[in-house]
């Protein structure tokens, strides 16, 4: 069974605001949705209503690994934006993935493990 990459320290990194979000990085954000959009020839609409869709899905989950999760979303019970969610997930990957270094692990894609010295 595949390891859990998102750890309780991960979580508790995510739920303090660790990683906080600026106007900077929201703007960026939507310039990376339309070149998505542009990248794929559909309408930004398209891609804004995908990730709309999974943020729904994530925050109607039972699962409790994604409610535990969901607890680390700082927006107060209202529904992220797009961009909003896009950073989040970023701050959540960039805290799983430094987490992991710290162990000792290294990631090369999708898959993370210890490397034999």
């Amino acid at each position: 069974m595949r390891e859990r990459v998102v750890s309780d320290k991960v979580i508790e990194r995510m739920a303090a605001g660790e990683l906080p979000v600026t106007k900077r990085e929201l703007n960026r954000a939507a310039e990376n949705i339309s070149a998505l959009a542009k990248l794929h020839g559909v309408p930004e609409a398209e891609i804004r209503s995908g990730i709309s869709q999974a943020i729904q899905a994530f925050c109607s989950s039972q699962n409790p690994s994604a409610q535990a999760l969901k607890k680390t979303v700082p927006f107060n019970g209202s529904s992220p934006s797009p961009e909003e969610f896009l950073l989040w997930f970023r701050n959540l990957f960039i805290a799983a993935m430094e987490e992991q270094m710290r162990e000792g692990k290294r990631c090369i894609r999708e898959c993370c493990y210890t490397e034999k010295r």
